[in-house]
């Protein structure tokens, strides 16, 4: 969507400043990073959301709150990356910029909407990705390109900078190669804002955090937090601490055995249940079936909220959201984390064609 070959040169230039007497920012200096073109705001490069007119309409002065988190700790951006036009989609299929190629398997779609970071780090052409979610967005790119996505809780980061930063679903999420890189940059770009009403406030808890933030700090003060007690300190594992080894033994998994039938291939849900019985056998876990009720009526209020904070901000109190959040607290009363299948269908064989016209 846009990069400057020269700012990226510049960047890495001035690098070299730093990095060759063995002074590095953080673990993620120097690393390639990829910013979804979805109203993410990347000082110097435009935001289009994928249109032919946004950019018209809206001027970027400076970084979104993610982005500058991650600029602080040493990242270079190698600039914007394609996506299904405003986020209102899965199909990835483009026709203002072309559509995002799979990379291993060029005429079958990417996933959708953030296509291009997927298909970017997939490829090897960047190590991270930064998407946005809001109803399978990094999710299904991800498992359909072969890498790995987390979806980030909501209001768990900043959304500042973001368009539909006022909104009730949509998160910035990395899409990283491998489970430690989506710790490392979660821990990067972590962090509410103090106005946040509708943030799950977590339990404390006083385990290690990664290296991160701590080798950033040096060089760069972390940002102004909000006042103790308004925001729970990141809890995320230490992975080069041996403490950590039995670090999932006490974690309950809810099944929804409904979703592991509702798929294209049986494939796919022996391989899930596999997974989940060596997550048993290796770690210790504990499965417990669990029950969502009203799921049409979930996807139905999630649509209609999708569609209304697309064009305005959506009023906090918001039944239908409500009614939803009640069903899957009372799921988490029982689990500590809901299993699921990623996508219904297989990428190599089960993904749809790209048709010739978008692309």
């Amino acid at each position: 969507m846009a990069s400057s070959r020269n700012s990226i040169f510049k960047i890495a230039s001035d690098m070299c400043c730093y990095l060759c007497p063995g002074n590095p920012i953080s673990i993620l200096d120097g690393v390639f990073v990829a910013i979804k073109d979805d109203n993410i705001d990347c000082f110097p490069y435009p935001t289009k959301g994928a249109t032919t007119f946004f950019d018209q309409i809206h001027t970027v002065e400076k970084d979104a709150v993610c982005v500058a988190r991650l600029r602080k700790c040493g990242v270079i951006f190698i600039g914007k990356a394609n996506m299904h036009e405003l986020g209102l989609g899965v199909t990835e299929n483009n026709p203002n910029y072309g559509t995002a190629r799979h990379p291993h398997s060029v005429d079958r779609y990417t996933g959708g909407s953030s296509s291009g970071p997927a298909a970017l780090v997939s490829s090897g052409l960047c190590s991270v990705a930064i998407g946005t979610y809001s109803g399978g967005s990094v999710r299904i790119p991800s498992a359909l390109c072969g890498i790995v996505g987390f979806k980030t809780t909501y209001g768990r980061t900043d959304m500042t900078g973001v368009l539909c930063d006022s909104g009730t679903v949509e998160v910035a999420s990395p899409l990283v190669s491998s489970v430690e890189d989506a710790i490392l940059v979660y821990s990067a770009i972590a962090g509410s804002r103090p106005m946040e009403k509708l943030t799950l406030r977590p339990c404390r808890c006083y385990c290690s955090c990664t290296r991160v933030r701590a080798t950033a700090a040096a060089a760069h003060p972390p940002p102004r937090r909000p006042a103790a007690g308004s925001e729970s300190p990141l809890c995320v594992p230490n992975l080069l601490s041996p403490e950590n080894s039995n670090i999932l033994g006490s974690v309950k998994i809810g099944k929804y055995t409904e979703w592991f039938n509702d798929v294209s291939d049986h494939e796919i849900s022996s391989t899930c249940d596999d997974a989940l019985k060596l997550l048993c056998s290796a770690f210790g876990c504990e499965i417990e079936e669990i029950t969502l009720p009203e799921l049409e009526e979930m996807r139905t209020a999630h649509v209609v909220s999708i569609g209304s904070e697309s064009f305005c901000d959506l009023n906090l109190h918001y039944k239908a959201g409500r009614r939803i959040m009640h069903y899957h607290m009372e799921a988490f009363k029982k689990v500590d984390v809901i299993a699921t299948p990623t996508t219904g269908v297989l990428p190599a064989t089960g993904c749809p064609t790209t048709p010739p016209s978008p692309l």
